[in-house]
């Protein structure tokens, strides 16, 4: 499976994921994504670029330390008849968590294992498109948090969502942080911070937590 927005960073890219498959034939093998090939993101899509450096450009051995949590279906392989075993739940629409879904659901029947074998996503993402994709996967995230409960509440965003769901239906609230991830006179990093905050109040109106 490979995101057709992306691009294999090094020559070998083949011949590698073929070497993979040998390797651990009855393993889901991740090669992961970096932002090598793609020039660097305009001034009004910073937020994105920065969760992925963050969060989704590093290598194997840091992705390996969780495999499931840091699964990208951008950019994997596994056997034809495993993945017919556990394919990708229809009700997971739009952007967002069906490939974690998948990951901790094709888990009982192959490890994940992540390997160097990178590809670059070659789309920027505008900051207001971005937090739209995030404020419109809640749905997505409520299946996930139905689906698998105790993997949800070892996300870094859970404690978030339950610190703040008191204020989670404060409107001006959520616009303020909004405006404010948005302003470009701010450093990226503390705009995704905010951006990050406003994620987990629109959630924590969307989730059940009980």
């Amino acid at each position: 499976f490979l995101d057709a927005d992306s691009l294999p960073d090094a020559p070998g890219f083949v011949a590698r994921a073929l070497h993979a498959a040998r390797a651990a034939p009855d393993a889901v093998t991740c090669g992961g994504r970096t932002g090598l090939r793609c020039p660097p993101a305009p001034a009004d899509a910073r937020l994105f670029e920065a969760h992925s450096r963050k969060r989704e450009w590093i290598p194997a051995e840091q992705r390996n330390r969780d495999p499931e949590g840091n699964f990208l279906s951008a950019n994997f392989q596994l056997r034809r008849d495993l993945f017919l075993r556990a394919p990708f739940d229809a009700r997971f629409t739009g952007w967002g968590w069906e490939d974690t879904d998948w990951a901790l659901r094709i888990r009982p029947l192959a490890p994940v294992r992540h390997v160097d074998n990178t590809v670059s996503h070659m789309e920027h993402h505008t900051d207001a498109a971005w937090l739209g994709r995030l404020d419109r996967s809640v749905g997505n995230y409520a299946l996930l948090a139905q689906a698998h409960p105790d993997a949800v509440r070892r996300h870094r965003l859970w404690p978030l969502m339950r610190a703040l769901r008191p204020v989670a239906g404060w409107n001006w609230l959520r616009a303020l942080l909004l405006r404010l991830a948005l302003w470009p006179a701010l450093p990226a990093g503390p705009r995704l911070t905010l951006a990050k905050l406003r994620q987990a109040m629109v959630y924590a109106r969307g989730v059940p937590m009980e």
